[in-house]
């Protein structure tokens, strides 16, 4: 008569059966899911930003700051259109993962931005909106790491016109005006506390 096999050995057979299928779908499943976010990881920047965008809108983002996340978009938009016959990778036409692998396209988008005269705190929203960006494609998995988050991605403009400040002689003479007035007069009292601590007007205004 034929051994019949152990209840004991079926149960821990079915168990190790059950692992198997188990971590071959979710591995079939990683596999698929790696095939995705590297095809997304070759999606524009601007594409995924629109998208990313119209997500956001279903967000607690205030209206306000979506409206001027939008206009980002938009200049970026239009420096792609302007420079249509440009050859190299741009900030508007490069991939996701183009722009995490190559800080040159961050370097050259920082250039283009201060060569428009734009000021360092309107450069630093562009940024904010370009960290969001990658923000959001690092939630769904597509890219790995934030580029706009390295310090050493941001230079420091370059200023096309010496800064305009008093020469000292100057200053001699604003002081030697000053002393021939009353120094309880508002305005002469504002000017040489600016003079002697170096505030600035809206320092000043905000003194109590």
């Amino acid at each position: 008569m034929p051994c019949e096999p152990e209840k004991g050995s079926n149960k821990g057979r079915n168990k190790a059966l059950a692992f198997l299928f188990e971590w071959r779908e979710s591995f079939a499943d990683e596999l698929a899911s790696s095939a995705d976010r590297a095809a997304s990881s070759q999606t524009r920047f601007v594409d995924f930003a629109e998208a990313n965008l119209a997500e956001l809108e279903r967000s607690q983002l205030s209206e306000q700051t979506l409206i001027k996340y939008r206009s980002y978009l938009r200049c970026i938009r239009a420096l792609e259109k302007e420079s249509a016959e440009s050859p190299g990778i741009e900030i508007w036409n490069a991939t996701l993962q183009e722009v995490v692998d190559d800080p040159t396209i961050i370097q050259h988008f920082y250039q283009m931005l201060y060569a428009r005269d734009l000021s360092v705190r309107t450069v630093s929203h562009y940024m904010s909106f370009c960290r969001l960006t990658f923000s959001g494609a690092i939630s769904k998995r597509i890219v790995r790491e934030n580029p706009f988050h390295e310090k050493q991605n941001k230079p420091r403009p370059v200023r096309k016109r010496p800064v305009n400040y008093i020469e000292p002689n100057d200053l001699m003479r604003v002081v030697s005006l000053l002393s021939h007035r009353d120094l309880l007069d508002s305005f002469a009292s504002t000017v040489m506390i600016c003079v002697n601590t170096g505030m600035r007007r809206a320092e000043i205004c905000g003194l109590r």
